[in-house]
């Protein structure tokens, strides 16, 4: 589904035949819907990244700092699958530039594991056409929009 079928479904759902609602409060539903959906129902993303000095993964662009987790780390890569590394060997920390994940495994740098984590939905139609919304979810949050976005679009 693109944006701009999303935008218009959240329309549908809103019944603005007085036109109170502006494009920019809808689009700050949908983008407030998207996080709140996030949270409830996170994106699992899968990314090979490069193991740094001292054990830190270079993280992936879309790693989202302060909600992102790791979900596991699986090394080393081959064309069987592997369990994942032990949690107790990941470990995920704040820090005042950002989220940082530190492998206590004897892994050398420069090595690539691959890393499953949580990220946020996305909906966009530029630079390029994006949808991580489930087909089956895809009202359920344009009704979210619509009800519990700016000031409550309906």
């Amino acid at each position: 589904m693109t944006l701009a079928d999303f935008q218009q479904l959240v329309d549908d759902l809103v019944r603005d035949t007085d036109q109170v609602i502006t494009t920019t409060q809808r689009d700050r539903a949908i983008a407030g819907a998207l996080v709140r959906y996030s949270a409830d129902a996170p994106l699992r993303r899968l990314e090979d990244v490069v193991v740094g000095a001292q054990g830190r993964l270079t993280l992936p662009a879309a790693w989202v700092s302060g909600f992102s987790r790791v979900l596991a780390v699986h090394y080393p890569l081959g064309p069987l699958p592997l369990p994942p590394l032990p949690a107790e060997l990941v470990v995920q920390q704040p820090t005042p530039t950002g989220d940082e994940v530190v492998l206590l495994a004897d892994i050398a740098p420069g090595e690539t594991v691959r890393l499953t984590y949580t990220g946020q939905h996305e909906l966009a139609d530029v630079p390029v056409p994006v949808d991580t919304l489930p087909v089956a979810h895809v009202r359920a949050v344009a009704a979210l929009a619509a009800i519990t976005g700016e000031d409550s679009l309906l």
